[in-house]
């Protein structure tokens, strides 16, 4: 008996570490597209005046770009069966917790619900805070005045500008991780519940 509750707080521990460390790659890329933001936001506003220095940012900017994107490419990928996973187990955890209160209300059943759910929501509060930033970042270069850069520059401004437009934040494979994937899940509970009541 000992040995079985040793096992289960050892596999407890090892989830909430491989939890954290999933959550803590979508939060470095909401700091490196910050930092993007900012990068956009501190050129200087109008090219003309300071022609070199604001070519060296916009460089400087475009470099770092390419990292930053390049990066959160690769994040996506590693993650993505990741969070297959954690959503696949959530959805089990849910669907069980429900069919367990459709059968008979239990306290720890709607626990397990509850718990679920908050785990589903930190997740999907992650991923959506990405995508917020990726559109944060692209409205910055987009107000950058690069009607008055040269031909070169614009163009440079373009390239950066459809690149951060056909990226994406991350997915479980079938589920974008965002609210609209966790307003999904708690209508399809709140329908099981209201269903249970009428019952």
């Amino acid at each position: 008996m000992v040995f079985q509750i040793v096992i289960g707080y050892c596999a407890i521990f090892l989830y909430d570490i491989c939890a954290l460390l999933i959550l803590a790659v979508p939060n470095h890329s909401c700091l490196m597209f910050e930092e993007l933001t900012i990068m956009a936001q501190s050129l200087k506003k109008n090219p003309k005046d300071n022609l070199s220095e604001f070519e060296d940012q916009l460089k400087e900017f475009i470099e770092r770009s390419q990292v930053v994107l390049k990066r959160h490419e690769e994040a996506k990928k590693y993650l993505q069966f990741q969070f297959f996973v954690e959503f696949s187990l959530l959805s089990f955890m849910i669907c069980f917790s429900l069919y367990a209160n459709l059968i008979e209300n239990t306290a720890a059943s709607f626990v397990v619900l509850i718990l679920s759910t908050i785990q589903l929501f930190i997740f999907c509060g992650i991923g959506k805070r990405v995508n917020d930033r990726i559109e944060k970042l692209e409205t910055a270069i987009y107000d950058l005045e690069w009607y008055s850069a040269n031909v070169k520059q614009q163009k440079a401004i373009h390239f950066v500008l459809m690149r951060i437009q056909i990226t994406k934040g991350y997915d479980g494979i079938f589920n974008q991780v965002n609210m609209q994937t966790f307003l999904q899940v708690r209508k399809i509970e709140n329908n099981l519940l209201n269903h249970q009541k009428l019952n």
